[in-house]
Parts: C-alpha cells; structure tokens; sequence
C-alpha cells in the first residue's frame, strides 16, 4: 500500500518519472494477489496512463525510461482491463479506457 500511496502524492507533486517508478514498486509488490486488489489495479493503471501522458509532454519521462519499463507498464495495463466490471466501479473502469487512450 505504500507505495501506491506514494505515488498518489508524487502525481499531485507533477513528479511523474518517480510516480511510474511508485507504481511500477507498487505494481510488483501486488500483482500475484490481483483477485484482492481489483480496485486499486484500476486506480494504479489509470494514474500510470496519466502520469506517462504528463510526464512525456513536460519531458520528465524519456523513451530509455519507457523502453525499460514497457514490460510492467503493458503488464498493469493489461491486468486494470481484465477487472471484471461491477456497478462499483463501472466509472473508474471508463475513466481507466479514457486515460489509455489518450496515452
């Protein structure tokens, strides 16, 4: 959990190289208990997308860092789209389609 939270703060502090880094340090510290974090998946994946979006626009994030972590990045992506939907979190799960797509 902590290092989602971090990224969460480093996002709002627009320091988005090290918000990937979070939640990729997130992402793999949770990623084989994926049925007990659906919810947090989406919310890593969809701030992932808008921190790569921010991040490479402002020039914090370079395409050595995205070939590096290409592996992990497409690994949450993937893994935020196989959440099964619920009326809970239909919105979070449109938000997350919307933000991969601007990326």
């Amino acid at each position: 959990m902590y290092p989602s939270n971090l990224s969460a703060a480093l996002f709002e502090a627009a320091d988005y190289a090290e918000c990937v880094e979070a939640i990729l340090r997130a992402w793999s510290l949770m990623k084989n208990q994926t049925s007990e974090n659906s919810g947090l998946i989406v919310r890593l994946s969809s701030r992932l997308a808008k921190a790569l979006c921010n991040g490479v626009r402002g020039g914090a994030i370079s395409s050595a860092m995205l070939e590096e972590h290409d592996a992990a990045i497409h690994e949450l992506e993937e893994a935020a789209f196989n959440v099964p939907s619920t009326d809970a979190n239909a919105d979070s799960l449109i938000e997350l389609s919307r933000v991969w797509q601007e990326w």
